[in-house]
């Protein structure tokens, strides 16, 4: 059995096709998992915008290399990107330097 900090267990259910055991989550209706961790970066951006002009710290967000392999235009003034592929492994989200010291670190959102 699998316990999570909280004390609650894991849901875990057989598959029909296998005997193996797949972890099964329980999403609920009308709940939205996109842009999760946006509000997070916009206050970090923003409190690096503010370090940045009181010189207190350099600190960059880096993009997220991506090779773009499949573009549709339905219309003109409108492409959909179908298919893409990371170019490199992941790397950190945010990096620059605080009174000498080089900084490197990940932005993530938890609940």
């Amino acid at each position: 059995m699998v316990k999570y900090p909280s004390g609650s267990m894991a849901a875990f259910r057989k598959t029909a096709k296998k005997s193996k055991l797949r972890r099964s989550y329980h999403h609920r209706k009308g709940v939205s998992f996109s842009d999760r961790g946006m509000t997070l970066e916009q206050q970090i951006n923003e409190s690096n915008k503010y370090y940045l002009q009181q010189e207190v710290a350099v600190v960059h967000k880096k993009p997220t290399p991506i090779q773009i392999v499949k573009v549709d235009y339905p219309k003109r003034s409108k492409a959909v990107i179908r298919e893409a592929y990371f170019r490199q492994a992941s790397t950190t989200d945010y990096n620059g330097v605080y009174k000498g010291y080089y900084l490197d670190f990940e932005a993530k959102e938890t609940r």
